[in-house]
Order: C-alpha cells, then structure tokens, then sequence
C-alpha cells in the first residue's frame, strides 16, 4: 500500500556509516520496561555513541511501525495520531531527514514491527533505507503458553472483554509463528543482520536479567538503578482470572467502557486501575485441557527455530519451560454476591462508574480529582 510513495531521498555520503537497530518486540516480552529503560537512559546512551530518539513523543517508535501495517485497531491509531497515514510517515520521513547524521547509530523499538507481513515489512524497510545503510533487528520469543495469557489480559484492558477468550486469542496467535517471524526478517535483512533472543519466564520476576541480556546482544550499557519504577509495573500488571471476569460482566452493563472514544477509555483506565487493587485470586492461566492443543500446533516450529539458531542451554531452557510451574486460575463464572461486592467498589460515589447517568460519574471536580487518584 505504501510501494508507490516517493520519499525525500538523502545523498549516499550523508548516509555513510548511519545505521539501525530496531528492536522489534515480539509484544509481551518485556518491551514496555525495556523502552522506558532506554528513554530515562538517552543521555549515557549518546555518550555511548548512540541515539534513543523521542521525537514521537512516546518512549517506544510504535508510530513508525504501526503506520507501515495494513490494517490497524482504531485506538491504536487514536494514540499515535495516525488517521491519516500518509501524513504521519511524511512527518516521520521528515524527522529522520533533519536528525539522522553521519556516523551515528541509532536504536528504536517498536514491537508492533514483528509480526508484519512481508509486504508490511518490505514497505517499511524501503523507507528506512533512505535514511540508514543497515538496518538489523533485535527479537525476542516467548512461549505460546504464557504468550496468549498476557497478549489475552492486553486485550481485555483495551477493551475486547466482550468478544475475546483465551481459545479465541490462541487462533490469532497461530499465525505468528516464531520460526516465521524469524525466517521474514531473515529473508529480508539476511541471517547476520537479525539477533533473536529467547525471553524466558524468569525475566518477570528478575528484569535485571533481561535488561542485561538486551544489552549484552545490543552492545550497550544501562543504568539499571529504576528499572523495576513501580508506575511501569502498575502499567504492565496482568489482570487476575477475577477482574477479567469481572471486565466481561462490566462490558455487557456498561457500553462506554468498551467505546473507542478518549471518554470511554478514560473510564476503563481508572475501572482497572480499581480492579488490580481490589480483585482477589491467582492470575489467568490456561485450562489443562487447551496446553496439549497448544503445544501440538507450536511444538514442531519451536523445536525448527532452536535448531536454526545454533541451539544452546538458554533455548533449551526455553523450550523446556512449563505452564503448570506457576499458580494461577482458568476462566470461570464468577458468584453473584462477589460481582455485587466488586461493584460497590468500582460504582460512584467510591469508584469511577456511574450507572445512574450515561455510565460516567457525576462527582463534582475535586471529587473526580481525587477518585483519579484511587
């Protein structure tokens, strides 16, 4: 869709030496601590000889990639003001035009990237060879297994609680193989230029390593002192099996929390905020009787892309993780009296929803202040 554009081209001189390392995801792997990580780091990283830029105004470049995909979710096209693609990437275009210069390198992340098709993906590295002579990609693969638990647990904090279940995320997934997320990016930047890295489970719960692992592999040198910023954790927290519950009954009572608007998602914001300090219980987890469907269709191409890359004991190890080592809770009918009892929470005067006037609460200003702050 974007083959036809003609971009501002630079003279090959002022390229010489320019180059990329994109960090494309894949998504739930870290990348939300990781660009933040990168963004409070930008100044040791230009003493490093390497630019983290900012001019998206966020600290990922989500907005270059999303702007080169097909089709994107309305919301995510809201957020980084993309309803005009053509604009956006003449804009992008023209940023790179007046800040890219000889000799530097530079480092972006945007994990909307990995999963491309290649037509999105030849689109995309076709504009950037304007401005960079190399282009290589950094990837991180996480197990399906624990993959569709968080991937289901984003969407129902964007809104799809209504018409998303596990089983449901698990068929999206199954186009988004990691043996083809690496074979795609092979074929189009050669074998040497793509770095896939495995994203083990235990990065949850010691981020230090991953940040360690994501320098060692970039070549590059973090000042880990905030890494585990607490605003970030609340930000990236999965959702427990109940409050996904509880989102499901909400959606079906309260149509503005799944509505688009800035309004509406306003109003799910501060709903989940409520919820992750008040429900109760384990996190989501796969039932038993999805697992072996699951590893039946990913399986073979895990076992293909371990022995692609040369094998080694952290692939091993990620091969040999299991869902049934951590603690949580399937899908399950929640029992009246505690939805009654999450909704005395979540309903004015105490909480953000209003079911008396438009679903929105009617608090006067300094109320809404302070409920904003719950």
């Amino acid at each position: 869709m974007h083959n036809g554009r003609q971009y501002r081209t630079r003279r090959k001189l002022e390229l010489q030496l320019a180059t990329l390392t994109f960090h494309i995801g894949s998504p739930k792997t870290g990348t939300t601590s990781l660009q933040n990580l990168l963004t409070r780091n930008a100044a040791n990283l230009r003493e490093q000889g390497w630019v983290y830029p900012d001019f998206f105004g966020y600290p990922n470049h989500l907005r270059l990639g999303i702007a080169f995909l097909d089709s994107t979710d309305i919301r995510l096209a809201r957020k980084y003001n993309l309803e005009d693609r053509t604009k956006a990437i003449e804009e992008i275009d023209q940023l790179l035009t007046e800040q890219v210069q000889p000799g530097q390198r530079w480092l972006m992340s945007a994990e909307s990237a990995a999963w491309m098709s290649p037509t999105e993906m030849s689109s995309l590295l076709d504009f950037l060879s304007h401005h960079f002579t190399k282009v290589e990609a950094v990837v991180y693969f996480r197990r399906q297994e624990f993959m569709i638990v968080s991937n289901h647990s984003q969407h129902i904090k964007l809104g799809h609680a209504g018409n998303m279940d596990l089983e449901s995320t698990y068929l999206e997934l199954g186009a988004t193989s990691p043996v083809q997320v690496y074979a795609n990016w092979s074929a189009a930047l050669g074998a040497d230029s793509v770095h896939a890295r495995p994203y083990l489970e235990k990065f949850k719960s010691e981020p230090a390593a991953l940040i360690a692992d994501f320098c060692n592999t970039v070549g590059i040198t973090l000042d880990v002192s905030d890494a585990d910023e607490p605003q970030a954790r609340q930000r990236n927290t999965g959702l427990s099996a109940e409050a996904i519950e509880m989102m499901r009954v909400l959606d079906a009572q309260v149509p503005l929390l799944t509505d688009a608007s800035e309004r509406g998602q306003k109003l799910r914001r501060r709903t989940i905020r409520k919820l992750l300090k008040h429900a109760q219980g384990p996190s989501l987890r796969i039932p038993d009787s999805l697992v072996p469907a699951i590893r039946a269709a990913y399986e073979p191409d895990n076992q293909r892309l371990v022995e692609e890359l040369g094998g080694g004991d952290e692939w091993i190890e990620w091969l040999e993780q299991s869902p049934y080592d951590r603690e949580g809770a399937a899908p399950a009918p929640m029992p009246p009296e505690r939805v009654i009892e999450l909704m005395r929470v979540l309903s004015y005067p105490s909480g953000p929803i209003d079911l008396r006037e438009d679903n929105w609460t009617t608090a006067p200003k300094k109320r809404r202040r302070w409920l904003s702050k719950k």
